[in-house]
């Protein structure tokens, strides 16, 4: 799978809250439980609500295609 951003090989994303209330990307990663972004957001005084999603099922954004190699 690879994807516009240069993320190639990262199944997936983790998304949290952010002191504004907008949803923002922390990272890509191939662990299915996000660790370590999770703990961190987890431990973070302001961000909250992190989530993890399977790229391989979910485009990231509505709009855009996925790309093949």
């Amino acid at each position: 799978m690879k994807f516009k951003v240069g993320d190639e090989g990262q199944r997936y994303e983790v998304r949290f809250i952010d002191s504004n209330g907008k949803e923002s990307i922390a990272g890509w990663t191939d662990d299915k439980n996000g660790k370590p972004f999770v703990e961190s957001i987890n431990k973070h005084p302001i961000c909250h609500s992190p989530k993890v999603i399977d790229r391989e099922f979910v485009n990231r954004w509505p709009n855009e295609k996925k790309t093949t190699s």
